[in-house]
């Protein structure tokens, strides 16, 4: 195309004016050539045959040759300017389809977050039910315990523990309940205050501290006597017990650095989506004023040429005027030729032969001119087909650079969901795991409960205390775990 309007402007720098200036060159060569006719008609300046017409074919010949230079001028800049917007309009429909593609990633993008959200809020109320129902466990298992003390203390009975040991004397533990120690052989003390009472109830502790064998003489005392015989396999789950607490510890540990691995993962993920976010909402809201800028443009471009094609619609009809009146002045000449062809056929007969001699000559010249024009035409139009095949190569690189870019989109989105099925069975292995050890833990209690329940094995009160604990231990690792 710049080979096309190099040529274009060379062509048109032999020429001499524009559309308007056309028009203005046209009325003075009109009234230059009227005064030429008018001093013809002087019976002393009469012209001969020959520059006659030789004027009136140059002056219409180069009005002819303006008129359609002026015309290939604004042929050339309409065509730059429908190159633009042309460019321009691809622009736009770049933007439109980068827009259309920043859209549709927001909406993946978006689906995915959802679903991360639904998953996490099915967990957190997974979690709280858990949390609900160990803690009403725990509630109903302290109520157990104070109706035990209470049946105990209403039955007026002493707790005995003995404990047979391989090597040595067994040992006897005993606790009494607040009836027994608030009478004295075996008579309630109606009589005594308070704190009385709470002396006589100090004095019999310390009593028993000293000499637990002590026995009282009170009235019918209920004895709840507990036996602990020596047991290899007791010791062994004690021993297997302590094993799983520390195991229970270390697993605790080391799924609270997983877990915190993952919780930073997600908060890193989830900065990196919302600045994502950010950036694609920013670089919408610059692709929306890019395209009201354009929009904005183009109704310019189009009210302009609006006002081109109807200021060009007025000059042509003016032309068309002119033209007229150039006809009727040609009619009032061709009066006057005739009248002065009349009184002058002697000397136009003489002139004849060297009128036909210039005529001619006109002729070769204009077909020598006419050969040049075709010669530059048929130059542009093979210039035409070379940019157009110029054109065809540069959209065929273009095509498959579009195919490599959709391909390596195509690869980015499988590896994003990958990764994200990827991220999916991770969070599943996991909930396998956490589940595996809970159904674990609680298959050991039961083991161990059944075996306390088979041996009637009953703890002390700093053992239940122990064992309280430890449970208590437990179920906060459980909650910590989950």
């Amino acid at each position: 195309m710049k080979t096309t309007n190099k040529q274009n402007s060379a062509f048109q720098n032999k020429t001499i004016s524009s559309s308007t200036k056309g028009g203005v060159t046209e009325k003075q060569r009109a009234l230059k050539y009227k005064k030429q006719t008018t001093i013809k008609e002087e019976p002393t300046h009469i012209q001969t045959k020959e520059s006659d017409a030789g004027i009136h074919l140059t002056q219409i010949l180069n009005y002819y040759r303006e008129r359609v230079e002026a015309f290939e001028k604004d042929r050339i800049q309409w065509y730059q300017k429908l190159e633009n917007i042309r460019i321009k309009q691809e622009f736009v429909h770049k933007v439109e389809w980068e827009l259309k593609k920043r859209q549709d990633e927001k909406a993946e993008l978006e689906r995915a977050l959802q679903q991360c959200q639904s998953a996490l809020f099915t967990e957190r109320e997974r979690i709280v039910k858990m949390k609900q129902a160990a803690d009403q466990l725990r509630i109903k298992g302290k109520e157990n315990r104070q109706l035990i003390m209470e049946l105990l203390d209403s039955n007026n009975s002493v707790e005995q523990h003995i404990y047979y040991q391989n090597n040595g004397a067994p040992e006897k533990i005993q606790s009494y309940s607040k009836k027994l120690l608030s009478t004295k052989g075996g008579a309630p003390m109606q009589t005594m205050t308070a704190s009385q009472m709470n002396q006589n109830l100090r004095q019999t502790i310390e009593e028993h501290k000293k000499n637990p064998t002590i026995s009282y003489d009170y009235k019918s005392p209920n004895i709840l006597r507990t036996i602990y015989l020596p047991n290899d396999q007791a010791i062994q789950i004690r021993n297997e017990v302590e094993v799983l607490h520390q195991q229970i510890q270390e697993q605790r540990v080391h799924y609270e650095k997983v877990l915190q691995t993952l919780r930073d993962e997600k908060s890193k993920y989830e900065e990196d989506q919302r600045m994502k976010y950010i950036d694609y909402v920013e670089e919408v809201e610059k692709l929306m004023s890019k395209l009201q800028d354009q929009e904005i443009f183009n109704y310019q471009v189009i009210r302009d040429h609006v006002d081109v094609m109807s200021q060009y619609e007025v000059e042509e009809r003016k032309i068309q005027e002119e033209i007229e009146a150039m006809r009727i002045e040609n009619t009032q000449i061709k009066d006057q030729i005739r009248e002065i062809h009349k009184s002058s056929e002697q000397k136009k007969k003489d002139a004849k032969d060297e009128y036909e001699k210039n005529a001619l000559e006109y002729q070769e010249v204009f077909r020598d001119q006419q050969k040049a024009q075709k010669e530059n035409i048929a130059v542009i139009k093979d210039q035409y087909k070379k940019v157009q095949e110029i054109y065809k190569r540069k959209m065929a690189d273009m095509q498959e650079r579009l195919e490599k870019e959709t391909k390596k989109m195509e690869v980015n989105e499988r590896r994003r969901k990958h990764e994200l099925e990827g991220y999916g069975s991770d969070l599943q292995n996991m909930k396998k795991k956490i589940a595996f050890y809970q159904k674990y833990i609680n298959k050991l209690r039961k083991l161990v409960e059944e075996d306390q329940e088979a041996e009637d094995i009953q703890f002390s009160d700093e053992e239940q205390e122990d064992a309280e604990d430890q449970r208590e231990m437990a179920e906060e690792t459980k909650d910590q775990i989950y």
